[in-house]
Formats: C-alpha cells, structure tokens, sequence
C-alpha cells in the first residue's frame, strides 16, 4: 500500500514479518519521531527499507535528534539505497539553523548492552551532516554488517564528531 508520510507507513511495519517499507526516489520524508525498524523473520526474511523508482536516493530529513536506530536485540533487518541527511545542520541550505543551534545525534544509532544485534545490513546509504554519522555502541555486533555507504560532513559544534563511531 502507498502511505502520505514516513510515520504512517512505519506503523505498518510488523515485528517478526518480513515486511518491506519502499520510499520513492526522488521524495523527502521528514520524520517526527525516531524510526525504529522491527525484527523481520529471519535471515532471509528480513524487515527491509530501501527505494524504489528512478532518481536519486529517498532523502529522510530528520529534525533535530531523530534519526533511524537499531535498537536491544531486533535482529533481520535490510536498509539500503535511502540518504538520511538533516538540512537544518548544512550550513549551505536554506533550512540551516545557525551556530549554536545544529545539536545532533547519530543518523543511523546501534544499540545493543547483550549483543543480540544479528543479520542487520546497511548498504548503499548516502548519510551526511550528523555528529555522527553511523555509530554502533553496546556489545559485540557481530552480525552487523555496513558496507558501500557515503558518509559525509559529520561535525559537532562543542563535541568531537565522527563518520563511524563503533
């Protein structure tokens, strides 16, 4: 099914299915709470966001702290092909916020203090102008794989900042 908005079709998503959340390339989608995505199936089930379409990548914009987490022991899940990117942190766009007013947080957020993260991939995903950019903390995450990503400008105003943070 076709949804207006990010939030409506991600509370579609069913923990323990293998549904898929295609975003149209070439669209933006702002969103207005963290996007947690559910545990698919297995590993050949997995929850999976990505696009669909021609153009260029699905371009989230996260206001302020939103961002998209991986978070305590979801397992099977697929995200590729979408740019998470901010504009209120560019300080070349027109939705620049200022210095002194670009506090952010991770774009793509791992967490996980029992090391249950398994069969999570992040591929072909263009993530620009966070703090940092992925960051993977908690336990082992040895089911995490990132590969063939894009992470750009990461700053911090008062913080050290990073592309990966794991």
């Amino acid at each position: 099914n076709a949804y207006q908005t990010i939030d409506a079709a991600k509370a579609r998503l069913r923990s323990g299915f293998a549904d898929w959340m295609l975003l149209k390339r070439g669209d933006e989608f702002t969103l207005t709470s963290h996007f947690d995505p559910p545990a698919g199936r297995g590993l050949f089930d997995r929850t999976v966001v990505s696009a669909y379409g021609t153009g260029d990548r699905p371009h989230i914009n996260p206001p302020i702290d939103r961002s998209l987490r991986i978070w305590g022991s979801v397992q099977n899940i697929a995200v590729k092909g979408i740019k998470i990117y901010p504009t209120y942190r560019d300080p070349d766009h027109v939705d620049f916020a200022g210095w002194g007013n670009t506090n952010g947080g991770d774009l793509i957020r791992f967490f996980d203090t029992a090391g249950l993260i398994q069969s999570v991939l992040i591929e072909d995903c263009w993530v620009e102008y966070g703090e940092k950019g992925i960051a993977v903390g908690g336990s082992d995450n040895g089911g995490l794989i990132i590969r063939r990503n894009i992470i750009m400008n990461s700053y911090s105003e008062d913080a050290h900042a990073q592309g990966i943070f794991a």
